[in-house]
């Protein structure tokens, strides 16, 4: 087996895999990549994801994008721990036996961080419906609702998270985790809050279809002038004021 250390680029790769794997910032990242993907995506997908179909929330479509989104997150964060080993060395970390059954282990202990994952994911989709249906019509006060709501159950839903990894992992923890990474998913919820269903609503009324004919009128149109219709039968030749319509005066008389 040739000598990794001689291998011409091996040490720029190991400063990239220390920078990865040092944080988990990078894994927490992309499982909120992968929360907005699970939610957004199923909505232009599939029909029965999109509320515009018969105008209610669909519920299951939620629950289902929340639960491929776990998946999705269980096995970026198995495949992350298994190639980006604390070791840095990528080829030392394949070929050395029971990697693979210690980083799925790993992954089995923080399973907690799924039950944020399906909590972001559900939000995620059934906030950005608001008034998705009526993109037109959204009152400015829904942008704020939804920033302050994001952002409190995105707190709860790491609250919890924290205390499930208290029971099952305690050694991963540090007495400043909770302050660290409470604030910050706060700050997250509220920014997706904030940017995320707007943006959504925004896009939902330019893709809107629109009409290169004349409109045709409405059926209330057409109910109000059939009552114009009417009222000028009722009164014939007079005008409002009485007279009759003959005797009406354009310029008042002094």
């Amino acid at each position: 087996m040739p000598n990794i250390r001689k291998i011409p680029g091996i040490a720029e790769t190991r400063l990239i895999v220390l920078a990865l794997h040092d944080p988990p910032w990078v894994l927490v990242t992309i499982i909120y990549a992968i929360a907005m993907i699970s939610a957004l995506y199923p909505k232009a997908a599939f029909g029965f994801a999109d509320i515009g179909r018969d105008g209610t929330r669909p519920v299951t479509s939620y629950g289902a994008s929340a639960t491929v989104a776990v998946v999705a997150a269980f096995f970026v964060s198995l495949l992350f721990r298994f190639v980006f080993d604390p070791s840095g060395n990528l080829f030392q970390t394949i070929s050395t036996p029971g990697a693979f059954r210690a980083a799925l282990e790993v992954s089995l202990q923080r399973l907690p961080w799924m039950f944020m994952t399906f909590a972001m994911t559900f939000t995620i989709a059934w906030v950005t419906d608001n008034r998705a249906a009526t993109p037109g019509d959204v009152p400015r006060w829904l942008r704020y609702a939804e920033c302050g709501g994001m952002s409190g159950v995105f707190l709860v839903a790491q609250y919890v998270t924290l205390e499930l990894l208290l029971s099952s992992a305690p050694a991963i923890f540090e007495p400043s985790t909770p302050f660290r990474l409470l604030p910050t998913a706060a700050i997250v919820g509220g920014l997706i809050g904030a940017l995320l269903p707007h943006w959504y609503r925004r896009i939902r009324m330019n893709m809107a279809p629109r009409s290169s004919g004349p409109i045709a009128p409405s059926p209330a149109w057409h109910s109000a002038v059939r009552r114009k219709q009417r009222r000028r039968r009722t009164r014939g030749p007079y005008s409002k004021s009485g007279r009759p319509a003959s005797c009406r005066q354009d310029t008042p008389v002094p």
